[in-house]
This record gives structure tokens, C-alpha cells and sequence, in this order.
């Protein structure tokens, strides 16, 4: 897109309101800074390298060369303008949908099955009907994860082990005790869907999802049912998932473990891995720690210089066990050393031999440091951690006075 920006300029296109030529500017320039704030992405040489914001061939394709990162330069066709021109005399104007106390919004994009979720802190894009039918290296990585965020860059695997595989933002499934896993790849069904909000105050509203139907393994008949809920006003710092997992009888468990957000996991000054965050009691004893990891049962969070990245059970019919999985590292595309809240689950354990129907119910936290600055106390982030979304299943009672979302 910067290349694209560029062009625009150069070519002198006139762009509807509010894309001015000040606006334009903004986006070549912020994209030009951002990637001059990044010097890994040059060999010793000073050559570019493959990868994205640092020498990564676990993201690359089988035809990328050397020559493939030079088509950055199309960026710089806009130096063809003189200096006296009109788009660098005019002043650098902020995007046109940034407001710094905007409120949340959320957007279908019907035809690709995505939802655009925006607000002042987080963009981030859920999606349901992508794959690529192609053996594309790391296609489940690059096309299928529930989740895209702008600010948490996700990972692809450089092996078959869950800590190789680094399954963050998606559902990983084993039938061999751990073995080997399986994440989501080409969906049999994907549509969109419609869940129902009840505010304290009595008002409904709907909820737009995302609906895919998966299997993880051809030769096993264990079918995969993920509704994807993105944040709302109430709660909007988390986005839902929802897994309904059917299965026959089998003679063994079926293990799952899911990610959230992967997020740079070391101490910001020392570069040493993060402590245990203590999280549970929130007395206050810990004012100065900003940053560290926390795991309970259904619960898992991570904090340090790039924000918040959490995941929790909502309303599992199992029990669940929050763990902080740490990747192999040059497995995520912008920080070479990451760690990702997940939550790992036993299914059919105690019930081998006769059908199963499973259903987890997630919740996905995240909240994004604004240039490497958390801009609030752990106490205050304790609070949005502890307002988790209330899901109500068939059946279950409705408290009064309580916001809920209703399956």
C-alpha cells in the first residue's frame, strides 16, 4: 500500500474527500518512518533481507529471491517529484478515521465473510471463509487464523511441535497426546451469522458473527463448528470464539489448545524473560511491576511492552487449564521472541468409547501500548481483565440487572 500511495501521488490522481494530498502524504510517510524504525530488515551488508521485520525464512515462499524485497522501491517513485511540488510543501495530515477517543466500531465485509473490529486503541480483522486450496507454505498460518491484528503480528510454524507450530489466534487439535496437531485450513462451510446482546437496561441488539465448519483430520470423522463474536461497546476490549466439536467414539482423547494474540515476551530493559505477574490477589503490593505472565486454571495473560494479550474460558463444557506457550523463536513476523496465551483442554477423557459433542467458549483480551508505553496502572488493566464478557447458553439463567450475549 505504500507503493500504491506513492503512485497516487506521483500520478497526481485526484482522490475523493477526505483522501486530500496532505492526508496522502501522511500514509507514504508514517509507512516510510515505521520501516526506518526497523534496521533488521538489512543484512550486515546493508542489503535487504527476506522477511518482514527481521531475516525470517520460515515466512518466505518457494519464489522469493533476493531480488523479491527490492519491489519496496516502488515506494520511492514519488522522489520524482520536485522539490516545489504541492504534495511536499503541503502539510502531513493524520488518517482520516483516526480519532483518538473514538468509540468502538465494527464492520461486516460480506463478501470475503470478515469482520473489521476498530476502535481507539485495537484494529484488528476477524475472518471465516479464507483459505488457499494451494499447498502454499504455512497456508493455515497466512490465510486461516480467526484473527489478524495490526498490532500483534501473527506467527507461522517452523515444525510439528505445538511450541514449533506457535498456534496463536486459532484452535490446535491432537489425537496423539501432542504429537502432532492440526489447526484450521479449508472450511466446508462458512457463512455469516447473528447472535443476540441484552444490556442491563433491557435493550437487544444483534451481533453480527462469523460461522466455518472445519475438520481437522480427512480420515477422522470429528467435525469443527467455530462461531467468531467480535468486541462490543460493553466489552470492548475482548472478541469471542465459540467451538463446538463433535466427535464419535473413539479409543483416545482428543487434545485442543487455543491462542490468542501472540505478543514480544521479554522485559522491556533487560531483554530476560518475564516473571510471574501477580495478577490473582491485585492488592497492590506490586505498583512498580508493569510487566510479567500470569496462568491459573481457565486463564492465561501476558504483559510487557507491546500491551495486554490474554485468553480465557467463558463457559466450557470442560475444564480448562490457561497456560503462556513459548514459541520457537523467528516464528512470529515482527518480534523474534514472543509468548502466547492459550488455553489447553482434554475432550473425551473420561468418556472414551461413545459420542461426544463438546463446547468452548473463549474469550480473547487484548489491549495495545501506544509506542512501547502501556498508558495505564496494572490495577486499572487488573479491571478490564475482570470484566469478562457474560455468555448465557441455552438453558442457562438470566441475572437481573447483568449484561449478557445469548448463544
Amino acid at each position: 500500500m505504500g507503493a500504491f500511495w506513492s503512485v497516487v501521488a506521483y500520478a497526481e490522481v485526484e482522490l475523493p474527500h477526505p483522501l486530500s494530498q496532505g492526508v496522502v502524504r501522511g500514509f507514504l510517510l508514517r509507512h516510510l518512518r515505521y520501516w526506518a524504525a526497523k534496521p533488521a530488515i538489512f543484512h550486515a551488508d546493508g542489503t535487504l533481507n527476506i522477511g518482514y521485520a527481521f531475516p525470517n525464512m520460515y515466512m518466505s515462499e518457494d519464489y522469493n529471491s533476493p531480488q523479491s524485497v527490492y519491489w519496496c522501491l516502488k515506494t520511492l517513485i514519488s522522489v520524482g517529484l520536485p522539490p516545489s511540488h504541492a504534495f511536499w510543501t503541503c502539510e502531513e495530515l493524520p488518517h482520516p478515521l483516526y480519532f483518538p477517543n473514538s468509540e468502538l466500531e465494527v464492520k461486516e465485509i460480506k463478501p470475503p465473510l470478515q469482520i473489521v473490529c476498530n476502535s481507539n486503541n485495537h484494529t484488528f480483522l476477524l475472518s471465516s471463509g479464507q483459505f488457499c486450496g494451494w499447498p502454499l507454505k504455512a497456508t493455515e498460518a497466512k490465510y486461516c487464523k480467526f484473527a489478524y491484528s495490526s498490532a500483534f503480528a501473527f506467527s507461522v510454524p517452523t515444525g510439528t511441535l505445538i511450541q514449533q507450530m506457535a498456534p496463536d489466534s486459532t484452535l490446535a487439535l491432537s489425537n496423539d497426546d501432542g504429537e502432532t496437531w492440526r489447526v484450521r485450513w479449508k472450511s466446508s462451510h462458512a457463512g455469516n451469522g447473528g447472535l443476540l446482546y441484552m444490556s442491563s437496561d433491557g435493550n437487544e441488539q444483534k451481533i453480527p458473527t462469523l460461522v466455518s465448519t472445519w475438520k481437522p483430520w480427512k480420515l477422522y470423522d470429528i467435525n469443527v463448528e467455530t462461531t467468531l463474536i467480535p468486541p462490543t461497546k460493553r466489552w470492548p476490549d475482548w472478541h469471542i470464539r465459540v467451538h463446538r466439536i463433535r466427535f464419535p467414539a473413539l479409543k483416545h482423547s482428543i487434545t485442543t489448545m487455543e491462542g490468542g494474540f501472540a505478543i514480544f515476551g521479554r522485559q522491556k530493559e533487560s531483554g530476560l524473560g518475564l516473571v510471574e505477574l501477580d495478577f490473582q490477589h491485585g492488592d497492590g503490593k506490586n505498583k512498580t511491576q508493569t510487566e510479567g505472565r500470569y496462568e491459573s486454571d481457565g486463564a492465561a495473560l501476558v504483559v510487557s511492552r507491546a500491551g495486554a494479550s490474554g485468553i480465557r474460558d467463558l463457559a466450557t463444557s470442560v475444564e480448562s487449564k490457561g497456560v503462556v506457550l513459548k514459541p520457537d523463536s523467528n516464528t512470529n513476523l515482527l518480534e523474534q521472541r514472543t509468548l502466547i496465551p492459550m488455553l489447553r483442554n482434554e475432550l473425551g477423557k473420561e468418556e472414551i468409547m461413545r459420542e461426544n459433542e463438546y463446547i468452548l467458549v473463549t474469550g480473547v483480551f487484548a489491549v495495545v501500548a501506544q509506542h512501547g508505553v502501556l498508558d495505564m496502572s496494572l490495577e486499572d488493566l487488573k479491571l478490564r481483565w475482570d470484566d469478562k464478557p457474560v455468555i448465557l447458553r441455552p438453558g442457562d439463567a438470566v441475572v437481573a440487572g447483568e449484561d449478557y450475549i445469548s448463544l
